[in-house]
């Protein structure tokens, strides 16, 4: 693993990175108290964090590439920002990395492929934050992680994982017409309620949705097709199915 960080810019607005490809760093790319910035088509390979922004507003990431980084692809923490179009992939050396990692709330997280890395394919939390039009596939635990409350989770593509969309200690989710492919569960409610599943549509899973330990939600037209399990809810209260 390596030190320091390729690009680091702190307590700086508009700032535009572009095109730029680093390797072998601490942080690949750091952004760090910045508004009003971007990183646009950047390479970031082999780092321990590949592309990180840190305590931002109105940034966008897009179509970066982070491959083969150790802890985290690509990660925002911030507000009213952008994540679009980026790839994430093989973030897997041992740390149980993440491909793409997004908290803070009125973000956009849209059309990013996240795929073969050694955790989880997609993490979002916050309210006001939408994820759609993504793929995450391959990914070693969960496809979609989502934590906190408010975001909605839709129009999504989750293939392969032991869990396709995961929902833990959290509320007032809105999981809409996604498509869940050959996952081994493919939606779980853990310790969470008062969230909406509805219009998503199950193929080819072991098990589909679980809610477990989770009360108050409601679960609707949603479409199952091939699974080994359709529904199973477990210690939960409440729920309209």
């Amino acid at each position: 693993m390596g030190t320091g960080n390729g690009v680091y810019a702190n307590g700086r607005d508009g700032i535009a990175v572009r095109n730029v490809t680093v390797s072998g760093f601490y942080y690949g790319i750091y952004l760090r108290d910045a508004v009003d910035s971007a990183v646009v088509g950047a390479t970031s390979t082999n780092n321990y964090y590949g592309i990180y922004a840190s305590n931002v507003s109105r940034v966008v990431l897009n179509q970066n590439l982070a491959e083969g980084n150790q802890r985290l692809g690509i990660g925002l923490g911030g507000s009213d920002s952008s994540i679009t179009e980026n790839t994430a992939r093989l973030n897997n050396l041992g740390q149980r990395a993440t491909g793409l990692s997004v908290s803070g709330s009125g973000n956009l997280v849209s059309g990013n492929l996240s795929e073969h890395n050694d955790q989880h394919g997609i993490s979002v939390s916050g309210a006001g934050t939408v994820a759609e039009h993504n793929v995450a596939r391959y990914n070693r635990w969960m496809g979609i992680s989502v934590g906190g409350q408010g975001t909605l989770i839709r129009n999504n593509t989750v293939t392969g994982q032991s869990e396709g969309i995961t929902l833990r200690s959290a509320s007032n989710h809105q999981i809409r017409d996604n498509t869940i492919n050959g996952n081994a569960h493919g939606v779980v409610l853990s310790l969470s309620g008062n969230n909406l599943v509805i219009g998503n549509t199950f193929t080819g899973n072991y098990g589909d949705l679980v809610p477990y330990f989770g009360d108050g939600n409601i679960i609707a037209r949603n479409t199952f097709h091939s699974n080994t399990r359709g529904m199973r809810v477990g210690h939960s209260n409440g729920n309209l199915i």
